[in-house]
């Protein structure tokens, strides 16, 4: 009966140590991806601004611009004027 006890806590203590580990390197992946993350939102919001920027040309009369967002639309690309996600797929 000893043995068996003794078995089961080095079996749960193992097992405590492995998902231990385990979560510290998911928290260490985690952090790693933070600067990438960071870098996707800035890309983002400066693709954003280039849309806005680019649509309200387009509406201004700009035959580059008007054609640069007719052949986003033929992709499924739309420009929301005025809100934070500017560019979004339609499909």
């Amino acid at each position: 009966m000893f043995l068996l006890a003794v078995a089961m806590l080095t079996s749960l203590g193992l097992q405590t140590f492995q998902l231990g580990r385990e979560r510290s390197n998911l928290h260490r992946i985690r952090e790693d991806q933070e600067n990438t993350m960071q870098q996707a939102k800035r890309v983002r919001a400066q693709l954003d601004s280039i849309a806005q920027r680019t649509l309200e040309l387009a509406q201004q009369g700009n035959p580059g611009a008007a054609a640069i967002v007719e052949q986003l639309a033929r992709r499924g690309i739309t420009i929301n004027p005025g809100s934070a996600g500017a560019v979004g797929q339609t499909k």
